[in-house]
């Protein structure tokens, strides 16, 4: 909730409005990382990027931290439509790009542990957010939050969050 009540005034001076009636195309995925190292979450995460269905869905990566340049790190990083290194970016510029490459629903599996995303989740940079892998119960927020509550917008990142977890 601090958060979300100190990032007001950004969310209000950046004005990012959703609205995806304006394109067509696949559903654009962004995930928010905390590292690309080798770790369990990463390796367990390539596996469900890579099993997208890119016909349907297009797979964004933005991470904090730098590449360590890593056999491991570089093909995780690979296995995204688009990646980018958001490591030296102030939150509001973060969360500027993630706008600018209009992404639908952002999932952020990091929650309130060290070097969190917080500060880039509340500025709500896509139309809907998700908490996933078990982080979402230390953010003190919903599942699912939508700048829109409407039930289409919820249904829609229930089905997308089930399709990611399922598979």
């Amino acid at each position: 909730a601090v958060v979300e009540a100190e990032a007001a005034p950004a969310r209000a001076r950046l004005g990012f409005a959703h609205n995806r009636s304006n394109r067509s195309g696949k559903l654009r995925i962004g995930y928010l990382l905390p590292y690309t190292r080798q770790e369990a979450f990463t390796m367990l995460h390539r596996g469900v990027v890579e099993q997208h269905d890119r016909d349907r869905f297009e797979v964004f990566g933005y991470s904090i931290a730098p590449s360590d340049g890593s056999a491991f790190d570089l093909s995780y990083r690979a296995c995204f439509d688009r990646f980018t290194d958001i490591a030296v970016q102030a939150p509001e510029a973060a969360a500027q790009a993630i706008y600018r490459d209009g992404v639908d629903v952002l999932l952020d599996p990091n929650g309130h542990v060290r070097d969190n995303l917080q500060a880039i989740v509340a500025l709500r940079p896509a139309a809907v957010h998700a908490q996933i892998f078990g982080a979402s119960t230390t953010t003190g927020s919903a599942y699912v939050r939508s700048e829109e509550h409407t039930s289409e917008l919820q249904s829609l990142a229930y089905l997308v969050c089930r399709l990611l977890l399922e598979k």
